[in-house]
């Protein structure tokens, strides 16, 4: 599905009037316009990934222009991604007002704090996926605990940043090569002691569950019943305060608990199967 630039669309029909627009694209978004332009029956192709369906809707916040006209393009060309909102800043994000499914989040210099609350306001309404060069003072792990979902370099190529859409927008979280070594030395440094009251097993089946293996390969890991597994899971969600488990493995990333991957293989590298 590729966008369709406000020039080449046909008309769009909102229930009251069908007109053709010549506007750029940041004033054809920022008068309340779907990006891109519903199709010639005035219907939305339907909501993203999140909501059950096979498309993903996304947003591109970069105050370069011609970076941005670009991510626009590389990933308007993919199958199931509808880019709906691009602006250069996350206050005309927030002034467009506009749900989507992933937000691609060109992260600039500044401090720390000021780049984790914008983080935090886009993370609000999407999952960001931040695009940065992690310069001081900004660190992978603080951008993870301020809402991100993904993370890649300004450098990254473009089947990475796809991949982490990807990712993403199916309820995952991304750390891209180049920035997984440099990560795993910041959860090294998290204080862990009384953050939440896990006991070492607990610990380790909560790595196990982050990591992606099922109860039953961690039945086996661990030497338990399944029926075990479950009632550790049930405890552990209830004193983390977690109801899934996209959010066990944020929690499980905040309090530093993947630093140390009790398999010595790194702490993303993808579960094997177990016999």
């Amino acid at each position: 599905m590729t966008v369709r630039f406000p020039d080449q669309a046909a008309p769009r029909v909102d229930g009251f009037a069908a007109q053709r627009s010549g506007l750029p694209r940041a004033a054809w978004v920022a008068r309340g316009n779907r990006w891109p332009p519903m199709d010639k029956a005035g219907k939305d192709e339907g909501p993203g990934i999140g909501g059950g369906t096979t498309h993903c809707t996304v947003a591109i916040i970069d105050d370069q222009p011609i970076a941005r006209a670009g991510m626009e393009r590389l990933i308007a060309d993919q199958p199931h991604f509808d880019v709906i909102v691009s602006v250069s800043s996350a206050g005309e994000f927030e002034a467009v007002d506009r749900r989507c499914d992933v937000v691609v989040l060109a992260a600039r210099a500044g401090t720390g704090r000021a780049q984790a609350d914008t983080i935090a306001g886009v993370a609000k309404v999407a999952h960001p996926v931040v695009a940065s060069t992690w310069e001081a003072p900004m660190a992978v792990a603080e951008a993870f605990r301020a809402g991100a979902r993904g993370c890649v370099t300004r450098h990254s190529e473009q089947e990475e940043l796809l991949t982490a859409l990807r990712i993403v927008a199916s309820g995952g979280l991304y750390v891209c090569a180049a920035l997984a070594e440099r990560f795993q030395a910041e959860m090294g440094r998290v204080a862990r002691d009384g953050l939440a009251g896990l006991a070492p097993r607990e610990i380790e089946m909560v790595r196990w569950i982050a990591l992606g293996y099922t109860q039953s390969q961690i039945a086996t890991r661990m030497g338990l019943s399944p029926a075990t597994v479950n009632t550790y899971a049930k405890r552990i969600r209830g004193k983390l305060r977690v109801t899934n488990k996209a959010e066990l493995t944020r929690v499980a990333i905040q309090l530093g608990y993947l630093a140390d991957d009790p398999r010595g293989a790194g702490a993303w590298a993808r579960p094997r199967d177990v016999s």
